[in-house]
């Protein structure tokens, strides 16, 4: 029976969703950026199957004021809660193309308890920006995959609540918006190679807001590499270790609040895979932050939480 791995790349924050992956033999890497709440790629997926579908979870605690390099106790006390849910549908079209739609489903809660206007609370869910990724495969030991993206302006981003200025609801902040209001591209490279008993894997890929929306932001571009390797410790069990970085330059526009915006996160993510059977998998791991630098005075995760169930056929 061909061995199967499940494999992640930790990705932080929210941004828009990029399902990144490359495969060789059964070694198999998904990777799923996306900032603030966004799940860490995570799949299993066998190269004799022509299906996979995933549905994942990931809880993100944005709760940690930081100031440039060093944390500080936020001014307005701001907290966040994000939940990034995919649903992730593989299709392997031939023996070099394989293509990848992701439909995410966000929910955010914030709350800030000292601003200019009283205490604030906000909080939006729905689906998000869907996004289609094409991969061909140049090589096939070690397996390395150029990839191609493209995220749908599918989700919502002009939501408005509070606070409440001069008897109007504002816009909500865009790291709280469902999308981004444009059609953006992706492009990456990705890699994987098996070593007995060890899977290793990593990618590094971009992401280009195309253009301006109809309200006039710009969501900052972003930078992703991620490392990791897998470790067949049975049958059924496979810990995971992945070292992560992730980019964002500023964004811009009149809802952006630009001054307060991109960051540079390294991330350290261990996890464990389980696969019941040949078909089915789940995934768990814990993200923890190495280094982080912000653009003045942002929150920041505290921790990420994510879960993935995955069937191929």
């Amino acid at each position: 029976m061909k061995r199967t791995y499940i494999i992640g790349a930790i990705i932080i924050s929210m941004l828009s969703s990029f399902s990144l992956k490359s495969y060789a033999g059964g070694c198999w890497a998904t990777y799923i950026p996306r900032g603030a709440g966004q799940l860490s790629g995570l799949e299993n997926i066998s190269c004799d199957k022509l299906f996979n579908i995933s549905l994942g979870f990931k809880y993100s605690d944005i709760s940690a004021g930081w100031q440039e390099k060093d944390s500080i106790t936020h001014p307005t006390g701001a907290t966040q809660t994000t939940i990034y849910s995919p649903v992730i549908l593989d299709v392997m079209l031939n023996e070099l193309f394989a293509l990848t739609l992701t439909i995410p489903y966000y929910n955010f809660y914030q709350v800030q308890p000292d601003t200019a206007f009283g205490k604030v609370i906000r909080s939006n869910g729905g689906i998000g920006d869907i996004t289609l990724l094409l991969m061909y495969k140049l090589f096939a030991n070690p397996s390395l995959f150029v990839g191609a993206g493209l995220k749908m302006p599918t989700g919502s981003y002009k939501i408005k609540g509070e606070p409440i200025i001069n008897g109007q609801e504002s816009y909500y902040p865009t790291n709280m918006q469902l999308g981004t209001g444009t059609w953006d591209p992706s492009i990456g490279i990705f890699f994987s190679q098996e070593l007995n008993p060890f899977c290793l894997f990593g990618n590094l890929s971009y992401r280009f807001t195309g253009n301006y929306s109809d309200l006039g932001n710009k969501i900052g571009n972003e930078l992703l590499f991620n490392v990791g390797t897998s470790y067949l410790l049975s049958q059924y069990f496979s810990p995971l270790l992945i070292f992560n970085t992730f980019y964002t330059s500023v964004d811009d526009g009149p809802n952006t609040n630009s001054a307060n915006t991109g960051v540079f996160y390294i991330y350290l993510s261990p996890g464990i895979a389980y696969n019941p059977a040949p078909e089915i998998s789940f995934q768990l791991m814990y993200e923890f932050p190495l280094y982080r630098h912000v653009n003045r005075i942002q929150v920041t995760p505290k921790y990420n939480i994510n879960f993935l169930v995955s069937y191929n056929f």
